[in-house]
């Protein structure tokens, strides 16, 4: 008997296996394997390619292909020659190296308008939509009211250029667009690129933190302020993460909410007073604030975009940039984030009573108050932007936040607490009206062109009227100049700041009820100003509004001087009183909107004459002190800060040609 390996070695190598071409192996056809070109690829006109191995030693490639590769690379070269006529160089060196934490261009995602929606100095079809609700939509009646009683053609629109030459490098030049902004490109990487003419050692470090003593006084900062306003993070817990974080020497930490660590940050950075009680400037501010957003964003962006690890740290991140990004020249990033939100907020639950049962009730209540702070900010950006809300009125069906469980916490804290929390119901509660009001005056902000008639708009103003009047505010301040003390104790709010932070919540409240009282007579208010329009496509509806439009008025200008003079009063004060004001941003856009309010007044009585009561006139007397008053406010709000220089000079300019 033969040994079966030597019957093997006798026999000779065995034969190689064919290999089948691409073509013919997808198609079922039998192949020769002839290279470069098989007889069935050749035949058919297929373009015949073999998978090779890994290891294989020769490659064949055919000439046919090579000029394929060579006819493609003469029409990129070709390209990028043409690219490069359009396009300086890029620097060499350093300046042009990029690393993981790089981070985009600030320059490349500004647009023309203001995280709030306040004003826009771009051309409109270069804007998003801004319906019926927004001050850009009431800009845009005030400019053809102008335009009409005198007479022009076109609609009267500002130049901030030609004012303050000197600034015209910082105020000017981002407001004009001649393409749509960037930032419509929405990304979710960071949209700066603030190592672009760094240095490596001026380049952002992602994981970096202020040192302890900053950190901890930043944090209570924001738990001071805007954590007292919309407490949605619990204190208590979010400190533990920190010193716990601090005692493992940042083992173990989820970068989540490393992220939201650093919102918290840039949050307590732009809106809170020094320590001393002054006021830093707003370049150093948003430089400083900018740092520590752009940490968080490298942070979390990829995480975020990939839809990975969402938790509850994910929507409260995602909410508090939205908050940040209010007081930035960021719309589409501000509006896009906030969606975000919501969108992780209801894949997780937030929104069931169900969902969070198995929970403690601590993180049951952190839960309900995190998804009504969806809800209130998400009425916050449909009253500004003008577009309809993401959560309906009828998908809020939680029951209102209560007090947090927390034996802990002594007598003192339990106080502020609870007035915190008075004041979180009181805004959940007038909200609900605005989103009424927003629904059934404004068409739910749809801009649909859907029109109501004048006695439907009447009946249902007044209705509005009745469920404000019913909502029960917390007693409303007068124009205050209260100096709040200095905090002595470290780590705790001494009892004699409590009247300070109630009169801070009183404050707000009272804005906020301010501009929903203007927000509910601002259909009529438009309506008087394009009577012109209306008389000649609904002649029965201008004699309704007209008979109502002097009280609307009134109301209008009532709600608008008592805003007008809490800020004024309060940004002349020396000291911390200024801080009772809350987020400068959200005081711009009261101050800006009272101030509009009171310009359409002047319009309409210049454009009635006598035809309306005298009382009207009489209103017109006052606008101009008002209006000065306005323009002094947001002088003292902050004299650097781009936003309310646009909004201030574009006032200053409408007073002129009044």
């Amino acid at each position: 008997l033969r040994n079966p390996s030597q019957e093997n070695t006798e026999s000779g190598p065995p034969s190689k296996r064919r290999r089948a071409a691409l073509a013919c192996k997808l198609r079922l056809l039998q192949c020769d394997g002839l290279r470069p070109t098989c007889s069935m690829c050749q035949g058919l006109g297929f373009d015949c390619r073999y998978q090779q191995p890994a290891s294989y030693p020769n490659v064949i490639i055919g000439k046919e292909y090579l000029s394929s590769i060579e006819e493609r690379l003469k029409v990129v070269e070709s390209r990028l020659l043409s690219l490069g006529t359009l396009t300086p160089p890029a620097s060499a060196g350093p300046e042009s190296s990029h690393r993981p934490d790089d981070v985009g261009n600030s320059n490349g995602t500004d647009d023309s308008i203001d995280g709030m929606g306040a004003v826009s100095f771009a051309p409109e079809e270069d804007c998003a939509f801004f319906g019926p609700s927004s001050n850009i939509a009431l800009l845009r009646d005030i400019s053809h009211a102008v335009a009409r009683i005198s007479h022009t053609g076109t609609p009267w629109v500002p130049s901030p250029a030609a004012r303050r030459p000197e600034a015209v490098e910082d105020v000017s030049q981002p407001i004009a667009v001649t393409s749509p902004p960037s930032s419509l490109r929405y990304s979710f990487s960071d949209p700066y690129n603030s190592n672009a003419g760094m240095t490596d050692d001026e380049k952002i470090n992602i994981y970096a933190l202020p040192p302890d003593s900053l950190a901890r006084e930043l944090i209570r900062r924001y738990f001071s302020n805007t954590g007292q306003l919309f407490p949605y993070i619990h204190e208590d817990t979010f400190i533990m993460k920190y010193n716990q974080m601090q005692r493992d020497d940042f083992r173990g930490v989820r970068r989540m909410w490393l992220g939201l660590l650093n919102v918290v940050f840039a949050m307590a950075t732009s809106v809170s007073l020094s320590p001393d009680g002054q006021v830093a400037g707003a370049a150093k501010r948003t430089a400083e604030s900018d740092i520590y957003y752009r940490r968080a964003s490298g942070l979390c962006s990829e995480q975020i975009a990939l839809g990975k690890g969402m938790s509850l740290d994910a929507v409260q991140y995602l909410l508090l940039m939205g908050q940040y990004l209010q007081g930035t020249q960021k719309s589409v990033q501000t509006w896009v984030t906030h969606g975000l939100a919501i969108k992780v907020a209801m894949q997780l639950g937030l929104h069931s009573s169900q969902a969070a049962k198995g929970c403690p009730p601590l993180e049951q209540e952190i839960w309900k108050r995190t998804w009504f702070a969806c809800v209130t900010l998400d009425r916050t950006l449909s009253m500004t932007f003008g577009r309809p809300p993401i959560i309906p009125e009828s998908h809020v069906k939680l029951s209102l936040p209560v007090p947090y469980d927390s034996p802990s916490a002594g007598p003192g804290v339990n106080n502020l607490e609870e007035m915190s929390l008075a004041f979180f119901n009181s805004t959940i509660t007038l909200y609900r009206v605005m989103s009424s009001i927003i629904d059934l005056l404004y068409d739910h902000n749809l801009g649909c062109g859907i029109t109501v008639s004048a006695v439907e708009t009447v009946a249902r103003v007044f209705k509005l009227e009745n469920e404000l009047l019913t909502w029960q505010p917390i007693t409303e301040a007068e124009a205050p100049t209260l100096v709040t003390p200095r905090n002595e104790e470290s780590g705790s709010i001494p009892s004699s700041w409590w009247p300070a932070y109630e009169l801070r919540l009183r404050i707000v409240i009272t804005l906020r009820y301010n501009n929903l009282q203007i927000l509910l007579h601002r259909p009529v208010i438009a309506s008087l100003l394009t009577r012109s329009e209306d008389d000649e496509i609904n002649p029965g509806k201008v004699p309704i509004i007209r008979q109502i439009g002097s009280s609307s008025v009134q109301i209008c200008n009532r709600s608008a001087k008592e805003i007008i003079s809490i800020v004024f009063a309060l940004v002349h004060s020396k000291g911390p009183a200024r801080g009772l004001l809350g987020a400068w941003w959200f005081t711009l856009y009261y101050t800006f909107n009272a101030a509009l309010v009171i310009v359409a007044g002047v319009l309409i009585s210049i454009q009635e004459n006598e035809d309306l009561s005298a009382t009207i006139m009489n209103y017109n007397q006052h606008a101009g002190h008002s209006l000065r008053d306005a323009i002094g406010a947001l002088y003292g709000l902050d004299s650097d800060q781009r936003t309310i220089v646009r909004c201030r000079e574009y006032l200053e300019q409408l007073v002129q040609v009044l």
